[in-house]
């Protein structure tokens, strides 16, 4: 699930997702060792609409330049496509599980996509697979992206995947949706599973995988996990590693949280989780519960969403205290800059498994509160005595869909689990 900073902010996903748009991004550099494929983010300016595609390979090891878009927290990085190879700059989205790229047709892309858009009879080896891509974006279904699944080679962090299969999708005007997106969850979230046009309509083993279990399906890497390591919010660098765990991220152990069925089927069908309590601590180390004992909510964990959206009732527990405001055009809130200094944080709970613990993660109200300016559609907000206001990036929301993004992701080391089918989680190790 993706989110996008458009002149507001909302949620994205593969069939739901807000947009958060900029034009900056961030570099990435990779490494593999053994059966692990590693992404190392770094900030670098974008030139001509694209990333330099200067992956280094040396023997088993895979340096991939990845990038990060800093005002935004989008974590991007290159890939290829085709052949011969064309070059793409795309998202990695835990909320969605389809790898898609711009088609050259789009109406959004009216002189040219920055990233990008594949051109299916530039490829010698693009085959059509016959499976309609119709995905919908925000929270309304209004927002409709349509394009056909293609196989293809592709390429990432130096590993050739052959036969991935990969939708080529017709980006809109209205949608502002010029990177294409890799999808880290299952294949119950894609649009071949999901959509009753197409031919795969509910057949898991028939549905195109996603490019994590391809990987593994096909060796690449060892085991069917991933890890995410953003760091924090004014970092340059952050890691997602593909089939393995770096243990130099995180402080104390990891602890489990079992990923939650879904769907009329009960299904795997997204990184969703289960809070039981959220408390703020504040600068002498008072606890204050914001929690009743009993209370639970379910989130779904999303890598491409920079933000919470979370029921008002919580938000209101967690923003009240911070004299949060309205944007008056974008309607989301802001809290005063000063707040970013404090020692305060927000302590959330999930669910643990088999009666143990599960695991804890502290959210610095630093990470909770966007540096001044930012997000840049946005600029410099300032109260009417002009006092310096910042972004917070929780959001009240009291739709269906409660999203944990990159916000708290941050302030954790999560490893995504589909062998065992949970995350496991400490607190993140910052550089």
């Amino acid at each position: 699930m993706c989110v996008y900073f458009l002149l507001s902010l909302g949620v994205a996903s593969a069939a739901r997702k807000t947009m958060f748009f900029l034009p900056v991004i961030l570099l990435l550099s990779a490494k593999a060792l053994s059966q692990t494929i590693q992404l190392d983010f770094v900030v670098q300016e974008l030139k001509d609409g694209h990333l330099p595609l200067s992956s280094r390979l040396h023997a088993r090891n895979i340096e991939l330049p990845v990038f990060n878009d800093f005002p935004t927290q989008r974590y991007l990085f290159n890939i290829m496509a085709g052949n011969p190879p064309q070059s793409f700059t795309i998202m990695i989205d835990s909320g969605s599980a389809d790898l898609w790229l711009p088609s050259p047709t789009s109406p959004g892309c009216l002189e040219s996509c920055p990233p990008g858009t594949f051109d299916v009879h530039a490829s010698g080896t693009a085959v059509d697979i016959h499976i309609p891509y119709n995905v919908s974006f925000g929270l309304t279904p209004d927002n409709i992206m349509l394009g056909e699944y293609y196989n293809d080679t592709v390429t990432i962090g130096g590993a050739t995947l052959l036969n991935q299969s990969f939708a080529v999708a017709e980006v809109t005007e209205a949608e502002m949706i010029h990177w294409g997106i890799m999808g880290l969850g299952t294949v119950y979230r894609s649009s071949a599973y999901d959509n009753p046009k197409s031919p795969t309509y509910r057949s898991a083993s028939r549905s195109p995988l996603p490019v994590w279990l391809n990987l593994h399906r096909q060796g690449i890497i060892e085991k069917k996990i991933f890890s995410v390591w953003l760091n924090s919010q004014d970092a340059a660098t952050g890691t997602l590693l593909l089939g393995g765990i770096d243990d130099a991220k995180y402080e104390g152990e990891l602890k489990s949280t079992p990923v939650l069925l879904s769907g009329p089927e009960q299904v795997f069908m997204e990184w969703l989780v289960q809070f039981t309590s959220v408390a703020r601590v504040d600068n002498e180390g008072k606890r204050e519960d914001l929690t009743a004992s009993n209370w639970t909510l379910e989130a779904i964990v999303d890598t491409g969403s920079p933000n919470m959206y979370l029921p008002s009732s919580l938000y209101d527990s967690i923003a009240s205290p911070l004299n949060a405001t309205t944007h008056p055009t974008a309607n989301t809130p802001y809290v005063p800059c000063s707040l970013r200094s404090s020692s305060e944080y927000l302590e959330w709970v999930f669910a643990g498994r088999d009666e143990e613990d599960g695991p804890a993660i502290r959210m610095p109200y630093s990470e909770m509160i966007y540096s001044f300016g930012m997000p840049a559609n946005l600029g410099e907000v300032r109260s009417e005595d002009g006092v310096e206001l910042c972004y917070l990036g929780v959001i009240p929301w009291d739709g269906p869909i409660v999203l944990v993004g990159a916000v708290l992701i941050r302030n954790a080391y999560v490893v995504f689990d589909g062998e065992a089918v949970e995350l496991r989680m400490a607190q993140v190790k910052i550089d």
